[in-house]
């Protein structure tokens, strides 16, 4: 299994840790391109990558540029394997270092102007004078063109790492395979293989032969459970009565909720048949706090009323996701409970107490 299939295959957080280090420091990054698997080749991935770093706002874009060293930092080990590497290849990891002082006053000046360390794509230049001269050039710049620019270099940077860790790779893969094809003796009956419509042997190991076996059903599987909740949703809502449409009834909301279901999870089990055929592992935790959201939900909203039970509802779903701080879920649950509160009670008058025992 090359790297790209590697990839395409882990489940969501090893994804994450196969790509931050493309991503220098930026793990919310690596949690978004990890989302948009699977990738097809490198190039996809370098593209992705790009999109999700060009779509970031001002603040967002120098809060990623602060997560980046300096040129030879105090502390070289403080940096990732691969900035340690880059740096070391022009001695800037070095007490040997002979443009440490240089350095050191064209950073400060640099960071004082601009609020940001420098970032430069180092495997582009061949020696400290190339780098050097760069330097001197982009202090005279405004902070606007510098904010683009040390966004370019970023992306220069991922799109190298990505070619030397996955587009290595992959060709290696393919000159070995070639090669013990070469070498390996034509059988018109060779045990364990199938042929592709091309006519070519396909191994039973290969993404086309596993795409749909057994393992490979994440997809429909969390799909299957979803209409199968979907369902219990409207049928408990219809036991509760809809109502009619002025007045919409106590069973309206899981019953339209559960419908609402019901399409996705058909929308995710037709999509996984139609896909390129690559297995995904589904995120059975995020999964699961769906669910116990929902359970929270239906218990809580007669309990304690719709506000804090939708409160609730937002802070369980939200507690796999470690790129928002629990400061940022809170804000969130409470958005959505005066906005249920909002469209609910008062919009469409459904049966239901903002607040019990209140």
């Amino acid at each position: 299994m090359d790297k790209l299939e590697e990839l395409n295959r882990a489940s969501e957080e090893q994804a994450v840790l196969l790509l931050e280090p493309l991503i220098e420091r930026a793990p919310v990054i690596a949690q978004r391109v990890a989302r948009r698997r699977p990738y097809k080749s490198a190039d996809e991935l370098r593209q992705a990558i790009r999109s999700e770093l060009l779509d970031l706002n001002e603040e967002e874009r120098v809060r990623l540029f602060r997560a980046h060293p300096e040129l030879a930092p105090e502390n070289p080990l403080s940096m990732t394997n691969a900035s340690q590497s880059e740096q070391g290849r022009l001695n800037l990891t070095s007490d040997t270092n002979e443009f440490k002082a240089r350095l050191d006053d064209l950073n400060a000046r640099y960071r004082d102007k601009f609020g940001f360390p420098f970032i430069t794509a180092l495997v582009r230049h061949e020696d400290m004078g190339s780098v050097l001269a760069e330097f001197e050039t982009r202090l005279e710049a405004d902070r606007e063109s510098e904010i683009e620019q040390a966004l370019e270099q970023v992306t220069t940077v991922s799109s190298l790492r990505v070619e030397a860790d996955f587009e290595y790779d992959s060709s290696n893969r393919t000159k070995d395979a070639a090669a013990d094809i070469e070498m390996r003796p034509q059988t018109s009956g060779q045990a364990g293989s199938m042929a592709t419509e091309d006519g070519n042997p396909q191994s039973p190991g290969t993404p086309e032969a596993e795409a749909h076996s057994p393992l490979g059903w994440g997809g429909e599987i969390g799909g299957a459970i979803l209409l199968v909740l979907s369902i219990i949703f409207m049928v408990g809502g219809w036991q509760l009565g809809l109502g009619v449409p002025t007045r919409l009834g106590t069973g309206a909301f899981p019953f339209i909720s559960g419908a609402l279901l019901a399409i996705l999870s058909i929308v995710i089990c037709i999509e996984e048949r139609r896909g390129d055929g690559i297995a995904e592992t589904p995120d059975w935790v995020a999964f699961l706090a769906i669910c116990a959201a929902l359970a929270v939900f239906a218990v809580a909203a007669e309990r304690i009323g719709l506000v804090p039970a939708a409160f609730l509802t937002v802070i369980v779903a939200s507690l796999p996701d470690r790129s928002l701080p629990f400061r940022g879920k809170a804000i969130l649950g409470c958005v959505v409970a005066l906005a249920c509160w909002g469209l609910f009670i008062e919009l469409l008058n459904l049966p239901f107490k903002p607040f019990v025992g209140l």
